[in-house]
């Protein structure tokens, strides 16, 4: 089963995606945490490398994206560009503040305790993006757990 992607302001058909089945979803789910280990694994740095990589490849392709986007949601070229511009400073933002955000810090401390809180992984992240601001949404929700060390299955609005 395919789902078709229109042109709203001029019913145009853009392209057409396949819509996973549980199957296809479920292979996801184990792909996802088969490759848990491997990302964790990498650190904070390597993440960033790899997450400064995906912002390089954004920012190189903004103004096409813009465009695509705008093509195919209806939306106005300037949202368009905002929402691109805003998910690269959101990006950016994650990747520069990561180790400061992830790094353990003491709540409590006294003679007989200290309490420690240590931000970790929590492994598969399932994120559902909304349709309006596809990209910053899918920053928002996807970047953080990312560079923290979480794999994302993402399932983008129709």
């Amino acid at each position: 089963m395919k789902l078709i992607s229109i042109n709203p302001s001029n019913n145009q058909v853009i392209g057409e995606v396949a819509i996973s089945t549980k199957e296809d979803i479920r292979q996801k789910v184990l792909t996802a945490r088969s490759a848990e280990r491997s990302w964790n694994d990498l650190g904070i740095a390597g993440r960033n490398i790899i997450l400064r990589r995906f912002y390089n490849i954004l920012e190189k392709n903004k103004q096409t994206l813009a465009e695509q986007q705008s093509i195919e949601m209806g939306m106005p070229i300037g949202e368009s560009v905002g929402d691109i511009e805003g998910s690269l400073e959101y990006l950016r933002w994650y990747s520069d503040h990561a180790e400061e955000c992830l790094d353990p810090y003491v709540t409590f401390e006294n003679e007989a305790e200290i309490h420690t809180v240590y931000r970790e992984p929590r492994g598969v992240v399932a994120s559902i993006i909304p349709w309006n601001f596809p990209l910053a949404n899918f920053v928002w929700q996807c970047g953080q757990s990312l560079v923290a060390g979480n794999v994302v299955i993402v399932k983008h609005s129709e």
